[in-house]
């Protein structure tokens, strides 16, 4: 009559040849391959750092629906095109073609290229002074315009 072990975690009797001692324990060849199995699976997972793919992609649809379940609250912001800012004193500058034409005509009065340049220069840096001063007498928009033509006008002439 062949003798019968319990196994230590099923609590099933087996012939000696299926059951075996491990750490004074005695374990069936079933639960001996599933503890090993889990030992290879823990080996893989935690120790290399081998991950499933259906693991990986169980992730990825938790995180959508956490995302989905917080709600757009936080909406990306959308980088746009920066337009410059109106200032209310349009007109009260030099334009470029204003600043071509004073420069070509010192250039045909006879002054060199930078001669020209520098004269163009003040005379702008004059007008936003003289633009500034109105300002500061708190004239309306209209008479403030009206007053940096007829001083452009002057500088022109001369």
């Amino acid at each position: 009559m062949k003798k019968k072990k319990k196994c230590g975690f099923c609590k099933k009797t087996f012939p000696k040849s299926k059951i075996a001692r491990i750490n004074k324990m005695w374990r069936c060849i079933f639960c001996k391959r599933k503890k090993r199995k889990e030992h290879r699976e823990d080996l893989r997972r935690n120790v290399l750092g081998i991950r499933k793919r259906a693991d990986i992609s169980k992730e990825v649809r938790e995180r959508r629906e956490q995302r989905e379940k917080e709600g757009n609250k936080y909406l990306p912001s959308i980088k746009s095109i920066k337009y410059r800012k109106i200032t209310p004193a349009l007109g009260l500058y030099l334009t470029k073609v204003e600043w071509q034409v004073l420069n070509q005509k010192y250039i045909n009065n006879g002054l060199s290229s930078k001669e020209a340049y520098r004269k163009v220069k003040g005379i702008r840096e004059y007008l936003m002074d003289f633009t500034q001063k109105l300002r500061k007498e708190k004239k309306s928009e209209e008479e403030l315009s009206i007053r940096f033509k007829e001083e452009f006008e002057k500088l022109c002439e001369t």
